[in-house]
């Protein structure tokens, strides 16, 4: 990421970036709404429509297989959870990625107000106990994992 870029931006300038971001990402992401809807999931931007939609998402996801770090040291090189991290996203993927992360933020803000006495943590700690199912596990070390696929770990912190 090119945080120079944003660094240098005036406010106003920033302020309009954001908004054109933040329109482009709601009209992709509102082109997938009737494909997701197919699939009887409800896209209402509530807390307890984020785990099936992002279980959508994720049955979605490819990646593909990266090469080590040559320059890293051995003893990381050689540790189980480096080698099962060498793996990035297609494009494709990236994209829903993106996506679902503006659905996410989007659920988040219509859900939530500095009036709301239900903290939002609260809130999704009990959809995620809800939601576990055997296709569904968190172990803090690792990341998320569905369907006994590792997925990336900066796309779960919401659930840390």
């Amino acid at each position: 990421m090119d945080f120079e870029f944003f660094n240098n931006l005036s406010n106003n300038d920033a302020k309009k970036f954001l908004n054109n971001f933040l329109n482009e990402i709601e009209k992709g992401f509102s082109s997938m709404k009737p494909e997701i809807e197919a699939g009887d999931i409800m896209v209402d931007y509530t807390i307890t429509s984020l785990f099936p939609v992002f279980k959508w998402i994720s049955n979605r996801l490819k990646i593909f297989p990266e090469k080590g770090d040559v320059s890293l040291p051995i003893w990381i090189r050689e540790t189980e959870s480096y080698k099962k991290g060498l793996y990035s996203f297609d494009e494709a993927s990236k994209v829903l990625i993106l996506r679902y992360s503006y659905y996410m933020g989007e659920s988040f803000v219509r859900s939530f107000d500095r009036k709301n006495s239900i903290s939002c943590g609260e809130v999704l700690k009990y959809v995620l106990i809800c939601s576990s199912q055997s296709c569904f596990s968190l172990p803090p070390e690792t990341g998320l994992i569905i369907n006994n696929n590792f997925i990336w770990s900066c796309f779960c912190m919401f659930l840390v």
